[in-house]
This record gives structure tokens, sequence and C-alpha cells, in this order.
């Protein structure tokens, strides 16, 4: 049931993107692709690697 639903909530999210050339696609994964496409994408300025670090910066990460 719950393959069901994740596969039915894509769908419906693919379907609502579609044809919006200003879509970003970001994977949980590695999600610095679709990072650099947005900072590309917005015009950004500013230090880019350092905003690259912050994506390894551990928040709320519990004590071992």
């Amino acid at each position: 049931m719950a393959a069901t639903f994740v596969d039915t909530v894509t769908a419906n999210v693919r379907a609502f993107l579609a044809g919006r050339p200003r879509a970003i696609t970001m994977s949980l994964e590695d999600p610095l692709g679709g990072f650099e496409q947005v900072w590309q994408l917005g015009g950004v300025e500013g230090d880019y690697a350092s905003a690259c670090a912050e994506w390894g910066v551990q928040h709320n990460a519990r004590r071992s």
C-alpha cells in the first residue's frame, strides 16, 4: 500500500511540474547537482563553495 502511495504522489508531482521550464529536481542522495542549477537559474551571487559546504553540516545530530 505504501509503494502505491509513493508512486501516486510521484506521478502527481511530475504531472504538476510538466511543462514548467524552471522546475528543478533535486536528489536527496546528492542535492548538490540540483543546488547548482538553483544557483545558476536564480542568478545568485556569493561564495558558491561555502554554500555547498553547508550541505554537509549536520544539524541536530545524535550524539554517539
